[in-house]
């Protein structure tokens, strides 16, 4: 859904939609499972193409954090 909402230019209900995905698949299957990291990924793309690059910078570098963790 996030995604759609990404295509269609909607990018605050895209932004909902990763953050909430994000925190269930944290709850889950835990804060270093790959595919949060995925969607950590996306949702720092998202942050990059409306310009918050600080917020883009901090989710790829948790995401790499759990990499290296890994």
């Amino acid at each position: 859904l996030a995604i759609l909402y990404t295509e269609r230019g909607k990018m605050e209900k895209a932004e909902e939609c990763f953050t909430r995905a994000a925190s269930l698949q944290e709850k889950t299957v835990g804060k270093n499972h790959p595919d949060r990291l995925l969607i950590l990924e996306r949702l720092a793309l998202l942050y990059e193409a409306m310009g918050q690059f600080k917020k883009a910078e901090q989710l790829l570098m948790e995401k790499n954090r759990a990499i290296a963790f890994n």
